[in-house]
C-alpha cells in the first residue's frame, strides 16, 4: 500500500470543481482555502509559501468548510524517585498524529484517499469520466 502525505495550500493557489461536489453537503466556497493536496511519501514538500508547489501533489478538490484538522496523541511514562512527588523524566513511549477531513468532491483522487488505495490507482474513463473501485471482497466459507 502506498502511503500519502498531506499539504493543505494557503488561499488563492487553486479552486476545486463544483460540478463535482456531492448532492446534499454545503461547500466551503470556492477560493481555495478548502482544497487539500496529496502526494506519496518522498514527494519534496514545499519550503515555503511562494515557490511552485511539487506537481507530484495531487489536488482532492473541495473539502468541507470545517478544512483540515489534526489531532496529537502521546503515551507517556513517568519516573518518580523515591522522597520525590515530581516526575524526574517522562518518557514518550507511543506517538501517534491524525488528520481529518470531508470530501465534497467524487473524483479520482479524493476516492484513493478514501479507500486507501495508491494516487494513481484510480482511472477514470477518458470519454465519461467514470471510475469504479473495489474495496474489499467478500468470500463465502462454507
Amino acid at each position: 500500500m502506498t502511503r500519502v502525505g498531506l499539504f493543505v495550500p494557503r488561499k488563492g493557489i487553486a479552486v476545486g470543481d463544483a460540478n463535482n461536489l456531492i448532492v446534499g453537503t454545503s461547500a466551503g466556497g470556492s477560493d481555495g482555502t478548502g482544497l487539500a493536496w496529496f502526494g506519496v511519501t518522498g514527494t519534496t514538500a514545499p519550503t515555503d509559501a511562494t515557490t511552485a508547489l511539487n506537481p507530484a501533489f495531487k489536488d482532492s478538490g473541495l473539502i468541507a468548510e470545517d478544512g483540515v484538522t489534526a489531532a496529537f496523541q502521546s503515551q507517556q511514562k513517568k519516573i518518580k524517585a523515591v522522597g520525590s512527588t515530581v516526575a524526574q523524566r517522562t518518557i514518550v513511549t507511543d506517538e501517534e498524529t491524525t488528520f481529518a477531513l470531508k470530501f465534497l468532491e467524487v473524483n479520482e483522487i479524493s476516492m484513493a484517499v478514501w479507500h486507501r488505495k495508491a494516487l494513481n490507482a484510480i482511472t477514470p474513463a477518458v470519454s465519461t469520466g467514470a471510475f469504479s473501485v473495489t474495496t474489499g471482497l467478500y468470500v463465502p466459507v462454507f
